[in-house]
């Protein structure tokens, strides 16, 4: 075989470690020698004197060399692989040896024979190297020794390898295979190579099914001026392990510091746009958009300025196409500067984190740094580094949404990316990983997702696997929601279950100091109809936590009349409870403005069918425009009745308040009773279904929010009296509730109701007298109206109206003036 008998295992190994299959050369080589015959056609004599010179040999000469250099074994073999290795990236290596590139072609025999000068030179690894360093870029990973790096230092790290590589493969725990391939040294920067075995192919091309290991590269830096290693791998676990070895095995510990820089994107914004900013030297240029809603038709209507694109920024800002207040609404910036134009790439990652990134391709090197300069002297933003918003809640902002819209994520996560996951594990807004990742202590292998160090030896923490399974934990936002409003003094807050058609749904009532209210809602995707429509026909205030944002489902809830949030606004400020609260209170305020109006008409409707009812009024009329009704006049109310299906409950419940200092409220629960029949409705309900509404409104977690259930009215337009006072008797005897029972007459209702309209205004801005007469009325009950049964008299009802009348007859007084002179 030629492999063998030309070659030796090591001089094979050597091509195969720079990505030269020699062995399948020589086991074909008949195939081979006929493109190295046509390959060598290229040369010229003095170049084929070169080759010469390098492979030595009497019977071939300059007039001969093509058609007997290739019958020249081993050394045709051997120059066949230089020629190999030239062509993985010929224009790199002309780059790298300063060959000059004309009107794009590349000077091919000079890059083979520069390959053939450094082969010979036994500094080819060093030149695969380079060129591995620069297919790579730069480093991912990025630590700074604590102490200098001295020149001699670099054997000492040549002989720390194959010790890295033996105590990676050993606590590796996917038994996958290190190699160390080579290392470089330069005075700039020594390299050095390693290999991540991934798998194992057998390629049945090659005869003999020779074995290639498949693999990525792992790519170390040393650069000994700044004191600086920078490890190209996309596994945050091998930085990790590479790092923690070299600290351990030369005393020199290492830090990891990124590059980062603070930005203002509004401040940049407004600085490219104002045309006072702008001087002849730096001129924006074009732009290319990431996402937006342009349309064809959107142009600029002055002649002048038509292809003017500040003007064209300005008319689509105008329109509301682009906002002009994120840089990531850009995908390029293209500058002009002293004649050239530089392109400026916006890069964002998944996490929205931002690069901008020059493209330097075919850029004068002078013009080039004077454009950075100046860039970042005028727009006071660094280029080609990572960026993060001075406004720190933007980033965290992002970073949160990130999260919580994905289901898995990849374990090399950045270190601010990794905080972020493990506070929302802390607060218990996400549930814990599952298998797929474990958050293990480098030393004592305790596997934790405690934020910082190992709790139990101290040492750092990595993220252990491929993927991070990602739950939020729709609950746990509840509680941690609840609570940070429940240590507020200003609000009072109580955790809410809500049953509408028999289903149960949590939420958070929140109630102000002047009485207003709102129900919080937590919803992982879209919000249940049944919860839309029971708020929008009992006109109820709602706030909407969004956990996955949508932007679509937030404008349909806001178009629906509700407030809508997204959690990473109540997150970012999870420091800040002052600022929670008024992100909510905002929303109290809201609800109330939008929602009062709709009470408003729905009880004005309602108060004038009470007054016409027609032939086909029914039963479900006479609730809905009862609730209507009161519901107006006291604003914090909720409607049951046939929304609690299957359980027992009245028609309505409102809380009643005096709207005095402090305040003090009830609830006031009734259940309406609608008869047309000449001798009036016929009552024939047991007690014992009355005291069951009455004992589960007393725990009833709304009642008790809106101060406990304080009466229990039967609300009738036309009762038979002796079938009344038969229920009565039955209810109340034995029955040890302290509340009142009460029967109200339906036209006291509605003249309540037009007593609070014709002095509307007056309430309102003086409540506490009307409201704390009513609150009296419906709860203190005179001795002599509690035979046989409690209700309200008509004396008791006008002498109140009169003294309400009274005091706002004092109040409105017309604003007229006289003036002597006149």
């Amino acid at each position: 075989m030629i492999k063998y008998t030309n070659f030796t295992k090591e001089e094979r190994n050597y091509w195969k470690n720079l990505h030269v299959n020699i062995d399948a050369f020589c086991d074909k080589w008949e195939v081979h020698q006929k493109k190295l015959t046509t390959a060598l056609k290229i040369f010229n004599p003095s170049e084929i004197d070169t080759i010469l010179k390098y492979y030595p040999a009497h019977s071939i000469t300059k007039q001969n060399f093509v058609t007997q250099f290739a019958s020249f074994l081993p050394h045709a073999i051997d120059f066949y692989c230089v020629l190999k290795f030239s062509l993985f990236n010929p224009k790199a290596i002309s780059q790298l040896y300063n060959i000059p590139i004309r009107l794009g072609e590349i000077d091919k025999p000079a890059v083979f024979l520069k390959i053939l000068e450094e082969h010979k030179g036994e500094g080819l690894p060093q030149v695969f190297l380079k060129l591995k360093k620069l297919s790579i870029g730069k480093g991912n990973f990025r630590y700074n020794f604590d102490e200098a790096i001295k020149e001699d230092d670099f054997p000492h790290f040549v002989k720390a390898m194959p010790l890295l590589v033996r105590n990676l493969n050993r606590i590796d725990t996917e038994n996958k295979g290190y190699h160390f391939r080579s290392s470089s040294y330069s005075k700039k920067e020594w390299h050095f190579l390693l290999l991540k075995e991934l798998s194992d192919v057998i390629l049945p091309a090659i005869p003999e099914n020779v074995r290639v290991v498949k693999g990525d590269y792992i790519f170390l830096t040393i650069i000994p001026e700044q004191n600086v290693l920078e490890i190209n791998t996309k596994s945050k676990i091998d930085a990790y392990k590479i790092r923690q070895y070299l600290s351990f095995k030369r005393n020199n510990t290492l830090t990891y510091r990124r590059n980062t820089a603070n930005y203002n994107a509004k401040k940049f914004l407004t600085k490219v746009v104002d045309e006072n900013q702008i001087t002849e030297n730096l001129k924006l240029f074009d732009v290319e958009f990431r996402n937006t809603n342009l349309q064809k038709e959107i142009r600029v209507t002055d002649p002048s300025r038509k292809n003017d694109i500040i003007a064209e920024l300005h008319s689509l800002k105008d329109k509301n196409i682009i906002k002009l207040d994120d840089l990531s609404e850009f995908k390029s910036l293209t500058f002009y500067y002293k004649g050239i134009s530089f392109k400026i790439k916006i890069e964002e990652n998944k996490w929205g984190q931002l690069r901008l990134n020059v493209l330097d391709k075919g850029k004068p090197k002078i013009e080039l740094i004077d454009f950075q300069k100046q860039f970042e002297d005028q727009y006071n933003i660094p280029l080609n580094i990572q960026l993060k918003n001075e406004d720190s809640l933007v980033d965290i902002k992002k970073v949160t949404r990130k999260l919580f819209e994905h289901k898995t994520i990849q374990a090399n996560i950045p270190e601010d990316v990794e905080d972020v996951l493990l506070d929302l594990i802390k607060l218990k807004l996400t549930d814990k990983p599952g298998k797929s990742a474990k958050r293990r202590c480098s030393q004592c292998r305790k596997i934790t997702w405690e934020k910082g160090d190992c709790p139990e030896c101290g040492n750092e923490l990595f993220i252990e696997g491929d993927y991070i399974d990602l739950k939020p934990n729709p609950k746990g936002i509840y509680n941690w929601l609840f609570k940070v409003l429940f240590s507020r003094k200003e609000i009072a807050t109580k955790r809410i279950k809500k049953q509408i058609d028999s289903i149960s749904y949590p939420l958070i009532d929140i109630f102000d100091k002047k009485g207003a209210v709102i129900s919080i809602y937590i919803s992982t995707s879209n919000v249940p109809d049944k919860i839309i429509k029971h708020y929008q026909e009992t006109g109820s205030p709602l706030l909407v936590v969004l956990i996955k944002y949508k932007e679509a489902l937030f404008k349909d809830i806001i178009a629906k009349g509700f407030e809508c949030i997204d959690i990473t606004d109540l997150y970012a400020q999870k420091d800040n409870a002052d600022e929670i609260l008024s992100i909510i209170t905002a929303s109290i305020l809201s609800q109330k403005h939008k929602w009062q109006e709709k009470i408003i008409q729905k009880g004005y409707n309602s108060y004038t069918a009470l007054k016409n009812k027609g032939n086909d009024y029914h039963d479900q009329n006479f609730e809905r425009d009862i609730f209507n009704v009161i519901h107006e006049i006291f604003l914090i109310g909720d409607r049951l009745g046939g929304k609690f299906a299957g359980i027992p409950a009245p028609d309505g419940i409102v809380s009643i308040q005096n709207y005095g200092k402090p305040l003090k409220r009830y609830c006031f629960s009734w259940d309406c009773k609608f008869s047309t029949a000449i001798n009036g409705y016929q009552l024939r309900d047991p007690a014992s279904k009355h005291r069951k509404y009455i004992y589960s409104l007393k725990k009833n977690d709304k009642v008790l929010f809106y101060g406990g259930l304080g009466t229990y009215a039967i609300i009738s337009q036309n009762m038979d009296m002796t079938r009344y006072e038969e229920f009565y008797a039955a209810l109340v005897k034995g029955f040890r509730w302290k509340g009142t029972v009460l029967f109200i007459q339906e036209n006291q209702i509605t003249n309540i109701y037009k007593l609070y309209k014709d002095n509307e205004s007056l309430i309102q801005n003086e409540p506490y007298f009307f409201y704390s007469n009513i609150h009296a009325l419906f709860k203190v009950i005179w001795k002599k109206n509690s035979i046989p049964f409690k209700f309200i008299s008509e004396e008791r009802l006008y002498n109140i109206f009169d003294k309400i009348k009274s005091h706002y007859m004092k109040i409105d007084k017309p604003f007229v003036f006289e003036r002597t002179e006149f």
